[in-house]
């Protein structure tokens, strides 16, 4: 999405209810939190993969 807010589209679609992202500083990847597991993938979507099966709601950070 540009900072105007146009241009929004969908980089992934996995069912999970109420994710939780956060994007690492370079911009590059994403982390997304659901009750599911903890995901990582490409900030464009691609590359989605499911490294832990524990997930939870609630805040998510990406530490350097």
């Amino acid at each position: 999405m540009n900072a105007d807010g146009t241009g929004l589209r969908r980089v992934t679609s996995f069912y999970e209810d109420l994710p939780m992202v956060a994007f690492a500083p370079d911009g590059k990847e994403a982390a997304v939190m659901a009750l599911g597991g903890i995901y990582r993938m490409n900030a464009d979507g691609s590359n989605l993969r499911r490294i832990d099966q524990t997930g939870d709601h609630g805040g998510l950070d990406w530490a350097r």
